[in-house]
């Protein structure tokens, strides 16, 4: 492992190891210790050669659903069974970053150390309307990545504290925002045997709220001609019975290929934006990514979605793209065609960046770290 003094920076993860590979680079630059809840959390991070701690051993939380109780793994409300945890972070820890925006019981409060909200995207979805809670809850950090002007301007509409907001943008681009475009094969999928010559298809679905990882995408990888390489990136929280599905397709078809996050040996997020000539997804934040880099996009319309209003920061990029829905789906190998040949309109997507991100150049981890040293 990897080892670094902390400085009093603590990455808190929870028990959520998949937001990790949006601290790494921030982690690079500032050093720090990650945070988490459970030993099975410390053992998935060490594949990342970070350093890492476990107070309070929680694996687990219980909720209520509609078919009764179930284990929650993923869980975001902390109460007094984390107070160890937090003592802790009182105690050590002189800033304290989250990925994710937990929700702390008046038990546990992270109260001196200074608290800062980065989240882990780009909040293409209708995250705070969705869930009325979370804009109480934001309120609790003392600092809010507002990642461009226009979720700036949707968090002081929605009554957060200007003087919270951080104008700092997605940090886990930056090492590859100077691409612009350009497509290269990384060694990292060489090596498991993906051709170099054949176009890179990436689909990359969300799992939570509207999604077609679960339906569509099941209908649509098959369709697209083995004359192009088609990977499928499942979200980290998605279930092993769905990724099961694509595995299996997989294995019919010597040119689709299921690579879930694996961590510093597998093929990252970042090599899959170098490689793609196309990324397709549904309303994940990646989608958002891809326009920092002059991807062109296929839009994936899960059954359920009939509103693109999620989509309203980038609607001239969902107008300008492609779209695969239930209704065309036969259509698929022409519309990956088009895809391809229209590219990217690139002061479509420059107006796009500008909106959605602050630092969109490849300066966000230096802000972020400026922000943390002068804490």
């Amino acid at each position: 492992m990897r080892s670094m003094p902390d400085k009093g920076i603590y990455y808190f993860l929870g028990n959520i190891t998949s937001h990790v590979i949006h601290a790494l680079p921030l982690w690079r630059v500032v050093g720090g210790t990650f945070i988490v809840t459970s030993k099975q959390a410390k053992l998935e991070l060490l594949k990342y050669n970070v350093p890492v701690i476990c107070i309070d051993d929680i694996p687990y939380v219980w909720r209520i659903g509609r078919k009764g109780p179930y284990k929650m793994r993923e869980y975001i409300s902390l109460d007094k069974r984390f107070i160890k945890t937090t003592d802790f972070l009182n105690t050590n820890a002189h800033v304290v970053v989250f990925y994710e925006l937990f929700e702390f019981s008046t038990d546990v409060r992270i109260s001196k150390p200074r608290t800062i909200f980065l989240t882990h995207g780009n909040m293409l979805k209708n995250y705070f309307k969705m869930h009325p809670k979370r804009l109480e809850t934001i309120k609790y950090y003392d600092s809010i990545a507002a990642l461009g002007p226009f979720m700036k301007q949707e968090f002081i509409k929605s009554g957060i504290d200007p003087s919270k907001l951080i104008e700092v943008g997605i940090a886990r681009t930056d090492s590859i925002s100077l691409l612009k475009g350009a497509i290269k094969i990384p060694e990292s999928m060489i090596r498991i045997g993906i051709p170099a010559h054949k176009p890179v298809i990436s689909y990359m679905p969300t799992f939570w709220g509207d999604s077609s990882v679960g339906t569509l995408g099941l209908k649509i990888l098959p369709l697209i001609p083995s004359s192009y390489t088609v990977i499928f990136r499942p979200h980290p929280q998605t279930p092993g019975k769905i990724i099961k599905k694509y595995t299996d397709i997989a294995a019919q078809h010597d040119h689709i290929y299921c690579l879930p996050e694996k961590g510093l040996d597998g093929v990252s997020l970042q090599d899959l934006y170098s490689a793609s000539a196309v990324i397709m997804g549904d309303l994940s934040s990646v989608m958002l990514e891809a326009i920092l880099l002059d991807k062109p996009l296929i839009f994936v319309r899960p059954d359920s979605s009939t509103n693109p209003a999620p989509h309203k920061q980038i609607e001239e990029i969902l107008s300008f793209s492609q779209t695969i829905s239930i209704n065309n789906l036969n259509k698929t190998p022409s519309i990956v065609r088009t895809a391809i040949d229209d590219g990217v309109d690139k002061k479509l997507w420059n107006e796009v960046k500008a909106r959605c991100f602050y630092d969109y150049g490849g300066g966000s981890v230096k802000r972020i770290a400026t922000l943390i040293k002068n804490s």
